[in-house]
């Protein structure tokens, strides 16, 4: 109801032109700088532990491709809302690790799980309160892919009876700050540089894993980083 009565009392934009003409479309990309958290850091050496590699550790590369409508509202300023696929590659995870007396056949040993890749889809609405700051808000569901196995303690090499290919579903949501830019007009399409701050968090909701019951912890996968991208837009008549 409230974007109705945006569209429909935006007084700055010709009320005559059909809606469908006032329209932009948008499709863009950016690529994340993200903290890890707890779940997704890196594994490093104790012997390497200095500030450059400790930092490298909390962070992983998010990719980011977006579609989105825009309703324009004069001056600049417009609603949007849109729907977004991101995916990252975890390398080296440290995953989760725990000792388990007599867990398969009275066998010792420790259940792991690794993280290796994450898939985002999310939705959101983006206001511009200003021609060149934009502000949106997010519900973002993600998936995250893995593997967990038994080894059996202590035998060397060590005995894995049990690997599975695990995944785990996430809901949340982010807040995402932009600060767009102007850049040149590529054919029909006006090319807008930005750099964004997001803030968000999801939470598991769901694992596939055969030893659920074991774990007594859910997976966190924060998407909190700073973003650089870019958008193509067209349309838009006011």
């Amino acid at each position: 109801m409230v974007m109705v009565f945006l569209l429909l009392s935006a007084g700055e934009v010709n009320q005559d032109v059909p809606l469908w003409k006032k329209l932009s479309y948008s499709i863009g990309y950016s690529e994340g700088i993200c903290y890890t958290g707890e779940d997704l850091r890196k594994d490093i050496d104790d012997l390497v532990m200095y500030p450059p590699i400790i930092i490298a550790a909390n962070l992983y590369s998010l990719h980011n491709v977006e579609l989105g409508v825009i309703y324009p509202l004069g001056d600049g300023k417009g609603i949007e809302v849109g729907v977004g696929y991101g995916w990252a590659r975890i390398e080296d995870a440290n995953g989760w690790s725990v000792f388990k007396n007599d867990f398969i056949d009275t066998l010792d040993g420790y259940l792991d799980a690794k993280f290796k890749k994450i898939n985002v889809l999310s939705i959101w609405i983006s206001l511009t309160p200003t021609s060149f700051l934009r502000y949106r808000i997010e519900v973002i569901g993600l998936e995250c892919k893995g593997f967990e196995y038994f080894w059996v303690y202590p035998t060397v090499p060590p005995f894995v009876p049990e690997k599975h290919n695990v995944f785990r579903l996430c809901w949340g949501g982010a807040v995402f700050f932009k600060l767009e830019g102007k850049g040149p007009k590529i054919f029909f399409w006006k090319f807008i540089p930005y750099l964004g701050l997001r803030v968000g968090m999801t939470w598991e909701v769901y694992a596939s894993s055969p030893w659920k019951e074991e774990w007594n912890r859910k997976l966190k996968v924060p998407l909190t980083g700073i973003y650089l991208g870019f958008k193509l837009l067209q349309g838009g008549k006011k």
